[in-house]
């Protein structure tokens, strides 16, 4: 029971990092030639906040499972 719970949120961080790894190149790759706009980098700013949160989260979970 707890190694199927662990392995689904290692799946969930893995994935979710392969996808900020993605976004991360799309924005890279459009900001390349010059600064992105205030708006843009707000955006940008929520979604690295959002991301933390969630890994944080997920270390917060592994951690008490591997106290456990």
């Amino acid at each position: 029971m707890i190694s199927k719970l662990v392995s689904s949120l290692t799946q969930n961080a893995v994935k979710s990092s392969i996808k900020s790894e993605m976004a991360i190149d799309k924005l890279i790759e459009k900001f390349k030639e010059g600064c992105p706009p205030k708006e843009d980098l707000l955006k940008i700013i929520n979604q690295k906040n959002q991301m933390v949160n969630a890994l944080s989260t997920v270390q917060g979970i592994l951690t008490n499972l591997s106290s456990t």
